[in-house]
C-alpha cells in the first residue's frame, strides 16, 4: 500500500535503524547516533541540516559576503537569480539561513535549465542521495508545473531527513513512499502526487519510471563501486528514449574501510553524449567564518552532464 505524507514519514521512522544492504563504510560511520526526536535530527554527521540557525543581522551579513564569489559563478546562467530567490524562500520555510550547499545546488540547477530545459521535461526527475532534500525542494518549488514526477532515492535514515525537510520547504506537495513495482506504477499514474520516495535497497524501482533526468551531487563518492554500477544500470534501463544524467563528485575518494571510489571509473559508456565535462567551478572549495576564509576540499570535484547511451537496454 502506498503511504502518503505523514504516514510515509512514520514508516521511515519505524525502519530508520534497520540494516541496509548497500550502505558504505562512510555512512555507517557518519550515521552513528542517528536520532529523530521532537522534530529534530541528531547524529555524528547531522549537526543542523543544510542551513544555519543564526538569525542575527551580523551573522546573515557575514555569510552573504562570504558567499559572494559563489553567487558570481551563477551569473552566467539566466535562471540563476530567479532560482536564488527560490532558494531563499526554501530557507524561510525551513526557518534557517541559506548556506553554501543550497547556493551550489541553485547554480547546478540553473546550469541544467540552460543546457537541457529542466522545466520542459516530460519525464520524471530522479535525485539520488539528495542532502536534506535541497535539490528536490528547489525543483518542486521553482518548477511547479513539471509534467513528470520527482523521485528521491536515499538510505532510509537520509530519506527520512529528505522527507521531513521537503515537507517544510514545499508544504503543499504530496509525497508518497513506495516499496514495490505495483506501488511505483500506481504513484506514477496518480496526478495528486508530486514526489515519490524510494529507499536505497529498493533503488531498482526507478527503472520502472521514465527517467528524463537523474542528478547526483557529492554522494556517489560515498558509495561502494558496485552500488554506483547498479544506479547506472537502473538509469540506462528506464524505458523512455532519453535520459540525462548530471553528476558532481570528487575525482577520487577513499572511504573509511579503504574502498577507493573514482569518478572516471564509474560505468560511463563511450557512446554517452557529453554536454558538460570539467572541474566544477563552484565545487572546489568552501568557506568558513574565520581566517583563512576559503579552503579547498580534500580533492577536486568533476561535474559531467551526459545524454546516456541506452541502446543495450532497449
Amino acid at each position: 500500500m502506498v503511504l502518503f505524507n505523514q504516514e510515509a514519514i512514520n514508516s521511515l521512522i519505524e525502519e530508520a535503524n534497520r540494516s541496509e544492504k548497500g550502505i558504505s563504510s562512510y555512512w555507517i560511520d557518519l550515521l552513528q547516533g542517528f536520532e529523530f526526536k521532537d522534530g529534530k535530527f541528531d547524529g555524528k554527521g547531522l549537526p543542523e541540516g543544510e542551513g544555519g540557525y543564526s538569525r542575527s543581522l551580523l551573522g546573515r551579513l557575514i555569510h552573504y559576503l562570504l558567499q559572494t564569489p559563489f553567487r558570481l559563478k551563477g551569473q552566467p546562467f539566466s535562471e540563476f537569480n530567479s532560482l536564488l530567490k527560490t532558494a531563499k524562500q526554501i530557507h524561510e520555510n525551513r526557518n534557517n539561513g541559506m548556506r553554501l550547499g543550497t547556493l551550489r545546488q541553485a547554480i547546478s540547477l540553473s546550469l541544467l535549465e540552460q543546457k537541457i530545459q529542466v522545466s520542459q521535461l516530460n519525464d520524471s526527475i530522479v535525485v539520488i542521495g539528495d542532502g536534506f532534500a535541497v535539490m528536490s525542494s528547489l525543483i518542486l518549488l521553482h518548477f511547479p508545473k513539471l509534467k513528470g514526477k520527482l523521485i528521491l532515492v536515499n538510505l532510509t535514515q537520509n530519506l527520512l531527513i529528505d522527507a521531513v525537510f521537503l515537507q517544510k520547504s514545499v508544504p503543499h506537495a504530496t509525497i508518497a513512499l513506495v516499496k514495490n513495482e505495483e506501488e511505483i506504477r500506481e504513484s506514477l499514474d496518480n496526478s495528486d502526487i508530486q514526489a515519490i520516495l524510494i529507499q536505497a535497497d529498493n533503488a531498482k524501482l526507478i527503472s520502472h519510471a521514465p527517467i528524463g533526468l537523474a542528478i547526483n551531487i557529492a554522494s556517489m563518492q560515498e558509495m561502494n563501486p558496485e552500488i554506483i554500477a547498479n544506479y547506472f544500470s537502473f538509469m540506462r534501463g528506464s524505458k523512455n528514449a532519453e535520459t540525462y544524467f548530471y553528476c558532481v563528485n570528487r575525482i577520487e575518494k577513499i572511504l573509511p574501510d579503504n574502498t577507493v571510489v573514482k569518478f572516471f571509473e564509474y560505468p560511463w559508456d563511450p557512446h554517452d553524449q557529453i554536454l558538460v565535462d570539467e572541474l566544477c567551478p563552484w565545487h572546489q572549495n568552501y568557506y568558513r567564518v574565520f581566517p583563512p576564509f576559503y579552503l579547498p576540499y580534500d580533492g577536486p570535484h568533476q561535474h559531467r552532464l551526459v545524454l546516456m547511451n541506452k541502446s543495450s537496454f532497449q
